[in-house]
């Protein structure tokens, strides 16, 4: 009888298969809590590190001192890349809670603290724009007082002194 051998051996290769099947689930749950315990161990590592650098004080060990230094590196090259993620999203962070907020917000969304007025681009752009025009009226002034022999100090105390026209009443009735 053919199908009795064949029944066999499905029964026979079906246990194998099984058998293997929970194998490889053993292996692959031991695999998982190695790793996981190796993440709990490099999370410990990591705490006991950051630990380290806030409390470190006094006397601290020559092989620490370049690792310290890479950290504060890090630390201002984060704070670099959050002022650049502020700008491209037009955020601001609070110093307080590490919210954001929109631009311009006076207070923060988050925990209400009053945000630091921020500079942004346009503002960047529009006082170096004012700050330009303030040189080359300076310069200017240097000028004309260097044509006409006066000190451009001497310029300066004769055109504040000078009474400015009176302004228009623009409230006429």
């Amino acid at each position: 009888m053919p199908i009795d051998g064949f029944s066999e051996f499905l029964k026979e290769n079906g246990k194998k298969a099984m058998d293997a099947a929970r194998e490889a689930a053993a292996i692959a749950k031991i695999k998982a809590d190695m790793k996981a315990e190796e993440l709990k161990m490099t999370s410990t590592y990591a705490e006991i590190g950051k630990l380290f650098c806030t409390h470190a004080s006094g006397e601290i060990d020559e092989v620490f001192i370049p690792l310290l230094q890479k950290v504060a590196e890090s630390k201002e090259k984060m704070i670099n890349f959050e002022a650049e993620l502020d700008k491209l999203k037009k955020t601001v962070t609070c110093p307080e809670c590490g919210g954001k907020s929109p631009a311009g917000s006076r207070f923060c969304n988050t925990c209400g603290a009053e945000l630091p007025d921020v500079v942004t681009a346009d503002s960047a752009e529009k006082a170096e724009e004012k700050t330009g025009a303030a040189v080359n009226e300076e310069a200017v002034k240097e000028e004309a007082a260097e044509e006409s022999g006066a000190s451009a100090e001497e310029m300066a105390e004769e055109a504040s002194t000078e009474e400015a026209p009176a302004d228009e009443d623009i409230f006429e009735d």
